[in-house]
């Protein structure tokens, strides 16, 4: 046993003396730049889970070839950290609503005052905006003013002779096709009576026709002159274009030959056509800022109205001093008559 100690006493303070002789740098020395470092063994490069290769394979192992070795990594060029990107603007945070004054359960009038203080606080949406609806117009139609009893009396005043200076001051102008559906659109009789018939005493004859609705009229031959006492008022028919009005009434116009053998070929205006009258000239006189006294002539116009029905519109209102003034009120609505 003695011996064994020796043996490996003497054999590590040889190991040690070659080691020292042969490997171990002298102070102040430094090992050679040139010198190649020596590969890494394979058994460095395995997982430590693995098992540990024995030392007589470490002995035995041939050198790794050049491509078995990993190349030690690159220097790698020293980088300029990237400069870091501005912030963006941010929006400028909305002012707080303020809250809502807190009413209490009480005050609701409920046990629950969170659940009416969230209907109270729920945002209403508006509803969506409707369109106005078109104002009614002031303006009284055609069929009101014939019915107005006011207009209607004063309209006989003019008509019966207490006023008849005020009727021929009014002059009713209109197209000559339009004769007979006016005629129809206000009851009108078109007469046409002959200077023969103005004597009492003669056995003369007259002539007058009555439209009706639609396109029946007939001729009617009377004895004598008609009741013109009641229309005072008339529309001349020989101030048309014979040509161009209705076959009817050319057909009452070829019952005389001259016409200064006829005292009247006119169509008679009742007092409900009159009334409409009155009433477009006192519109017109409002309008205008005029009184009716300062009036020497008005003009007023036909025009047709829905229905087939007819309106007036002041033209012209011709004033004492010479003044004309022109179409002061807008034409008048489309309504049936």
């Amino acid at each position: 046993m003695s011996l064994v100690r020796t043996v490996i006493s003497w054999g590590g303070a040889a190991a040690l003396t070659w080691w020292i002789l042969f490997h171990a740098p002298a102070p102040g020395l430094e090992p050679a730049v040139d010198a190649p470092a020596a590969p890494p063994l394979r058994t460095r490069l395995q997982p430590i889970t693995e098992a540990a290769v024995p030392v007589d394979s470490i002995e035995t192992a041939e050198a790794p070839t050049p491509s078995e070795v990993t190349p030690p990594p690159e220097a790698q060029p020293e980088q300029l950290p990237e400069p870091e990107p501005e912030p963006e603007p941010q929006p400028e945070p909305e002012p707080e609503a303020e809250p809502e004054p807190q009413v209490a359960a009480a005050e609701l009038g409920t046990r629950d005052g969170d659940e009416e203080m969230e209907e109270r606080s729920a945002p209403v949406e508006p509803d969506e905006p409707t369109e106005p609806e078109p104002a009614a117009d002031p303006r009284p139609t055609a069929t009101d003013l014939s019915r107005d009893v006011a207009l209607q009396a004063q309209a006989t005043r003019e008509l019966s002779g207490a006023q008849a200076s005020l009727g021929f001051t009014t002059t009713l102008i209109s197209s000559p096709e339009d004769q007979l559906d006016i005629a129809r659109a206000f009851g009108e009789d078109i007469v046409l009576v002959p200077r023969s018939a103005l004597d009492d005493t003669a056995q003369a004859e007259s002539f007058r026709l009555r439209p009706r609705s639609g396109s029946s009229s007939t001729i009617e031959t009377l004895a004598g002159r008609p009741d013109l006492e009641r229309s005072r008022q008339y529309r001349d028919l020989f101030a048309y274009d014979f040509q161009r009005l209705p076959a009817k009434i050319r057909e009452l116009r070829r019952r005389v030959i001259r016409r200064d053998e006829v005292f009247l070929f006119a169509a008679l205006i009742p007092a409900s056509e009159w009334a409409v009258v009155i009433g477009r000239r006192q519109e017109a006189c409002r309008a205008a800022g005029v009184l009716e006294d300062d009036v020497e002539q008005y003009i007023l116009r036909y025009v047709r109205v829905a229905g087939g029905r007819f309106d007036f519109i002041v033209d012209e209102i011709r004033l004492a001093s010479g003044e004309r003034i022109a179409s002061p009120v807008s034409s008048p609505r489309r309504s049936s008559f």
